[in-house]
This record gives structure tokens, sequence and C-alpha cells, in this order.
């Protein structure tokens, strides 16, 4: 839980930097002395997520105070059906507590059943508070008026909701911030520049902490993360209070930066703000500093960064008119030298940049500036000009870096204030982190991310709010297997991952269950859309089904007990699920005869076949009586011609080959030594092996053909109508053509074709290797890759390029691409 609530603190290490309306009440409950607020409708997803994201992952353990982390972890045992809020506030002096309020429900806190006699209960006012311990830390809860449950890692939060409730008096700020912000996401985070601060207070120099201090008084933002990506957007606000930093860039008009084209590429951090009136931005100026600004002398000026490089900093000024500029700043120019054609003069006041562009631009000595093309630039030494000019004229500066780019894309145009952050340099650098957070970092492995970025885009009283960390992308060399994304499950994986259909994108996203039952729908760049708790293990693979033949597809499979069609989102389908007595013992079969989604769906209990159609009802016209031993796999639909035959096997070795309505088409008179593998549609024959190692078909007459391939007692097989291959102990065959594999524990093979080419996969889950091979038993470049499973093979982005899909560690499934 401590990386999951990290988010609300992550906004604040990027920035650097009413009237009440009918409303849901439960932000009534929030205690106003709050410092940070997430607001979300799946509190239990909200975790999943940032425990997925990489980012995330590599640096949280240390970032909030030790005693609020462990205290947090409680929240993964409450479990809100509906919308929650998660509170943290300061209670003395560097002591923090969190705070839960969502809608009472039964069983909302789940605790192992041996906790269940450590609960106690007190009255207090009238009102019960019910306690226990999770995992060493105290939970204290109780539920008041309009069914409003309210936990908290403090007793005294508590009491003092019950106390005053109906009576708090929360922040006008944060009340017009909630009412802009309610019900438009998934998850949704308050922060209080003021008391939010403090949370990380330790993490940053004490300047750097002062400037997230005044910057403003709340930021609010949507909060979406994916595998290797944190977005926020939002608002931030500020009272009139001239001390805030927001206050510089009120009713000033955002431009687009020219900056890129002269920041060195290995900067540390910048910030670039830009404006169109540098008197309106002097207007916004307090009393102090508007007495120092007794001239037009940076009128002309649109743009001033800070540049943080190799522990020491830049300022950059560029302007509509540079000459002019210049020839304002000659009173204040003293020696002149001259570097690559550059001028670099010496300044006689070291305030100047300070005293003119406050708060923007704070403790920062001008010793030196230099002239290059439109900008003018600002030093502490001729050293760290030279050095800004040497990538000026090398092009070595941001705008070119790929990974710039990539971020930027993701940005609005034009920005009040962008703050830019290098993560691979701030580690060194002495400019922001404390030195104990430092060493914490440094020990962090943080792959693939460059850059983090956040922006503020002035309004009249506001401010609009963007935040970005991702991955920088790369190209991949040709025939090389690169990893998409690896996300973890809550618990250790049950089934092997499988490829869906998103019917929305066209794209493909993975399915899986875990071992609590727990069923998760993972998106393309690898975050958990949804998690839904089943009844146990599905049967098998889970299908896709057009229920209501209107193009949006739906998930359909069986547990023991139950027949489940689920939509996209994760909902029962009407009347689904079905439930059962007598326990299913095969996977889900979906027969759809004409191509018209008339679906039947035959449930198999032991030597029973239940055929329902697409509305869940028995189909009366399907006779076929129970067996005399058990099914022994799924039935199976294929069609020869224009006939229909619905075939599967039976525990004492009969085969049954029957018409649609269940009467047998096809009489097979002896029985056979099936080995475990199903029945396949193969050179038009009902095809199969027996465990004595022979190939096995059926002809369309009733006719059996045997043909001995020498396979082993558990041989594994899998076939198309033109394609067969066969696994015996280690050796795979392939169209005929043999490969000797190390010996291992291997699934069976499986055939996938795409665009136009067959790969066959199988996996020693012995060694977790995972082997794919072309039609020619070739084995593909850079093959065998890490898995524990068996695959599954599809385009997931229709890119044309193949992604595989398989349980990595217990816990976790992975997704690669080969390019």
């Amino acid at each position: 839980m401590k990386k999951s609530l990290f988010l609300l603190i992550l906004s604040i290490i990027l920035s650097c930097t009413a009237e009440k309306k009918t409303r849901n009440n439960l932000i009534d409950y929030i205690p106003n002395n709050v410092s940070a607020v997430l607001m979300t409708s799946d509190l239990q997803l909200f975790i999943n997520d940032t425990k997925n994201n990489d980012f995330i992952n590599a640096i949280s353990g240390d970032l909030l105070p030790q005693d609020l982390e462990e205290k947090l972890g409680s929240l993964k045992h409450i479990h809100p059906k509906t919308q929650a809020f998660v509170g943290v506030s300061e209670i003395g002096t560097k002591n923090f507590e969190y705070t839960i309020i969502t809608r009472e429900h039964e069983n909302i806190i789940k605790l192992d059943s041996t906790k269940n006699d450590s609960i106690k209960t007190i009255s207090y006012e009238g009102t019960n508070i019910s306690s226990t311990s999770i995992d060493e830390q105290p939970i204290y809860y109780a539920t008041l008026n309009n069914n409003v449950f309210i936990g908290s890692s403090s007793q005294l939060i508590i009491e003092n909701a019950i106390r005053n409730e109906g009576t708090q008096t929360l922040d006008t700020e944060f009340l017009k911030l909630y009412d802009i912000s309610q019900g438009n996401s998934q998850a949704h985070i308050f922060i209080n520049h003021t008391k939010g601060s403090h949370l990380i207070s330790h993490l940053f120099r004490k300047d750097i902490f002062n400037d997230i201090k005044h910057f403003g008084d709340w930021t609010s933002f949507d909060a979406t993360l994916n595998q290797s990506e944190v977005v926020f957007n939002g608002i931030t606000v500020s009272s009139d209070s001239l001390s805030n930093t927001l206050n510089a860039i009120k009713n000033t008009k955002p431009i687009s930066s020219s900056m890129p084209k002269i920041i060195p590429i290995e900067n540390d951090y910048f910030s670039a703000s830009t404006f169109s009136d540098y008197k309106q931005f002097n207007s916004n100026a307090t009393p102090t500093y508007k007495s120092k600004r007794t001239d037009s002398l940076f009128n002309s000026v649109t743009e001033v960064a800070t540049i943080g490089i190799n522990n020491s900093k830049i300022v950059i000024l560029n302007s509509v008119d540079s000459n002019d500029l210049f020839q304002n700043l000659q009173k204040y120019i003293d020696e002149k030298t001259t570097f690559r054609e550059k001028n670099i003069y010496s300044l006689t006041s070291t305030s100047l940049i300070n005293d003119y562009f406050h708060p923007l631009v704070k403790g920062f000595e001008a010793t030196y500036a230099a002239e290059i093309d439109n900008f003018i630039a600002f030093g502490g030494s001729i050293k760290i000009l030279e050095n800004l000019i040497s990538n000026y004229q090398n092009n070595a500066v941001i705008e070119n870096d790929p990974a710039f780019k990539d971020l930027k894309s993701n940005l609005a145009d034009a920005s009040s204030l962008l703050w830019v952050g290098n993560l691979n340099k701030l580690n060194d650098s002495e400019l922001i982190y404390s030195e104990d957070f430092k060493k914490q970092i440094s020990k962090a492995q943080i792959k693939g991310y460059k850059y983090c970025a956040l922006q503020f885009i002035a309004e009249t009283d506001y401010a609009h709010f963007n935040a970005i960390l991702k991955k920088k992308s790369t190209k991949a060399a040709v025939n090389m297997i690169s990893q998409v994304y690896s996300t973890k499950l809550n618990a250790p994986v049950l089934t092997n991952p499988q490829f869906v259909i998103n019917h929305r994108s066209k794209q493909k996203e993975v399915i899986v269950q875990d071992e609590q039952n727990n069923l998760y729908l993972i998106s393309a760049d690898g975050n958990v859309l949804w998690k839904k708790e089943l009844d146990g293990k599905i049967q098998g693979s889970v299908d896709q089904v057009d229920l209501y033949r209107n193009g949006r597809l739906q998930l359909a499979f069986v547990t023991t007990h139950s027949f489940y069609i689920i939509d996209r989102n994760g909902n029962d389908v009407s009347p689904y699920p079905l439930h059962f007595n007598n326990p299913v013992t095969q996977p889900l079969a979906i027969f759809d005869y004409d191509g018209n989604k008339k679906y039947r769906f035959p449930i198999v209990q032991g030597n029973i076949i239940t055929m329902y159609n697409r509305e869940g009802k028995k189909v009366n016209g399907f006779v076929f009586n129970k067996t005399t031993s058990n099914i022994s796999d799924l039935p199976k639909h294929f069609r020869f011609g224009k006939k229909d035959y619905l075939v599967f096997k039976e525990e004492n070795g009969t085969l049954h080959i029957l018409h649609r309505t269940g009467k047998p088409r096809i009489k097979v008179k002896e029985k056979i030594d099936f080995s475990s593998n199903n029945i396949f549609d193969y050179e038009n024959s009902f095809s199969t092996t027996t465990k004595g190692g022979d190939l096995l078909q059926i002809t369309q007459d009733g006719k059996i053909r045997r043909e001995s391939l020498a396979l082993s007692d558990g041989n594994l097989i899998d076939a198309t109508s033109k394609t067969l291959v066969t696994l015996s102990e280690n050796e795979l065959t392939i169209k005929g053509k043999k490969v000797e594999l190390d010996y291992g524990l291997y699934t069976a093979p499986k055939i996938f074709y795409i665009y136009d080419k067959i790969y066959v996969s199988v996996t020693d889950t012995q060694a977790n290797k995972v082997y794919l091979f072309d039609s020619n038993a070739k084995l593909f470049p850079n093959f065998p890759i890490y898995g524990t499973s068996a695959i599954d093979l599809n385009d997931i982005n229709n890119d044309r390029k193949i992604e595989i899909t398989v349980k990595g560690e217990d816990d976790s499934i992975l997704v690669y691409r080969i390019n």
C-alpha cells in the first residue's frame, strides 16, 4: 500500500515548484486539516495500478515517513464497493494519520478468520467505534449517519468525526476543486501545498521545499497510471496571497517556448516561464520587488528559464527585441571576453535577475552574461556559459533529444510554467534532493525513464496543470525480443494468461485469474482495467461471444459450479451466471453452427451434457442421453462440407459423433485407447492419438485409420486441417520435421496462425523457457525466452508485430514483442 498512496506525493516531487453545491456528503467527513486526499471509485484497483507502475515500484519504500507507510498498509484490507476518499492529516508535529470515508456494506473490511476475535468495540457519544490490529497497525472504524463508513489509523480522528458530524468546515479552495472534479475519473487527487508539502519535506533541500509550500493553495488532478507512464491532469488554485508563486503568472498569456533550442541536453532540470506581456507579470509582483523594478529594462522579455546543470544554475532570457534588451543592459556591463565568436560580459549587479524575475527566479547570483543569438544567458562563471555556447553550437540541445520530443508530445504547446527534470541526472545533483534522499534513490533501479515534466497554463484565477512521467521510447533492433510490460497480480497466477479482443479499440488485452479466484482484465499497456472475484477456478480458456449480435464482445467461461458471461467492464450479463449443484467437469465449448451468433453452450457434468442457448435456457431439441462413463474432454463442433458433427470422448474409450440434435451421426463401433489429447480436424478426419503413440483418424464414413508415429505414452499434440504437431518426451515434430529439445517438463504444443504464418510454441516449465518455432521446425531468433506457462500469441495493437503473453514469476504476467 505504501506504493499506491505514494501517488499522493508524486505530483509534488515532479513539481519543484464557495458556496457549497449539492454533492455527495461523504466529503463532509474529511478532516478539515487534511494534507492530501485521494478520491477513487475503486480503491483496490487503484492500489493495484500503482503496484504495477515501474517507476513507483522502483523508488517507493522510503518516500513517506516510515510510520505512515506502515499505517497505510492496512488499506489493502478495506474493500469499498462505491466511491471512497482517503485523506492524510498531520496530527502533531510530523505525525501523519490516514482517514478513509466511504459507504458501509457487509464485509467492507476483509480480515483473516483468526482476526475476528480481536475486534474490540467502545462507545463514544452514543456511537460504537470498533478497533483491531492489522499487520501490527491499529485501525479504528465506525458507521455514522447516512450509512457512512469512516476508518482511520487514529482513534482521535474517529472521535472528532462523531463529535463534529455535519459541522466540519472544509477549505473553500478545496470545495471549488471538488465541485469541478467529482465523478470525472477513477482516481482523483487533491494536495494542499502547505500541509501536503510537510509529507515530503525530508526529500528536498530547504529552498525547494519552500517553493513547493508557497507555489499555491491546492492542486487537484486526475491520475492515470500505466505500466510505464504516470499522467496527471488537473487544476491549481491560489488565494489572493501575493507570496504564492502561482499569482506571479496570473493573467499572463502563455506562449510556445523557444528554450529547448538552447537548453543543453545534459541538464539536470530546467524551468521555463513564458508571458506575452512582461508588464502584466510585473504588476503581479509583491510591493518589495515592484519597488526594485523602476524602469522598462526587461519589458521586451517573453521567456525566462532556469537551468540546473552540474550543480550550477544558468538563467536564460528570450526577448522579442534582443538588441534593445542588450542595449538596456549596458549600464550593468563591465568587461567583455569572447568565446567562439560569442561575447561574454561581467556584470556589476549580481542580484539583477533575482530582482526583476522573482519568484520565478530565486537565490541566483548573475556574475556574467552572454549573447547567444536571440537569447541572453546569465551564469555564475565564464566556464558555465562557455559550456552552454559549446552545446548550442554543436546542436547538443534538448530539442534534438528523442526522449524529450516524446515527452513533449504529451504536453500542451504553450505553457505559463514548464518544469522538466532529467531523472538520470537529478540523483547526482545537489540542487534538488536532500542528501539523505539522494542516498536512498541511488539504490533504486530506474530503467527506461529519462524525463519527468510538470506544466502550468495560467488562466484568470487558476492554472491548468499537467504532469507526465514516461518511459522513453526506443527503436528495438530487428529480430530482438523486447518486454512490453510485466504486471503483478495481488496473488499468484492461477490460469494461463490469454489475449482477448477489445471490441472498442480492436486491440488485444490480457485476461488472467489469480489463486484467490480474482479475474483480471489488463490493457495493452499493462494497466489493470478491472478485477472481479469468481466462485472458483476457470476451467480451460476464456472465450468471447457477441451475445446481442451488435459487435460488442463478452467473456464466457465456466468454473466448477457456474457458467459466466461478463461484459468488458467486468459486469455479469443477465441471466448469467448460471449456477449448478453438480460440478461442471469440462471447459466451456461454444457452438455457432451457421456463423449467425445463435450460440449453443454444451455444459458437461460427469456423464451428462446439457445444451443451453444464448438466453441461458436449456435447448429441448437436443436429445442426447447421458453416457455410460464420464465424458473425458470438452465437446467439439466440426463442419465438413455442409454437415455438422458434435464430437466427444468417454473415459471407457467410446467416441460419440452426433448431429446437432444430439442423435448419432457416425457410429464408431470399437472402443479406443485414447491418449489425453482432444479430437482435431486434421486432413478432413476426426483425428487424435492413442496411448500407444499411433495417429488415429476416423473418416466421415466411420472407418478407422491408424498410423504408427512411435510416440510416447504421454504424447501431446495440436493440429489444424493441414498441420500436425506432436511432442513425445523431448522430441518435437512439426509437419514431419523433427527437433530435439532439452529434457524437461513441457506444455502441450500450440499452433498459432497469424498473417499467413505458422508459429508453434512449447514451454519447458522446469527450466522456465518458452520456445517458438516456424512451420519448418526452425527456432525463431533469440528464443528461448523466460516464461513459466503455455503462451498466447497475437498482434495486440495491430502494427503487424507479434506479441506473446505468458506467466512470469508466481504473481506476474509478461508481454513480449517480437520485432
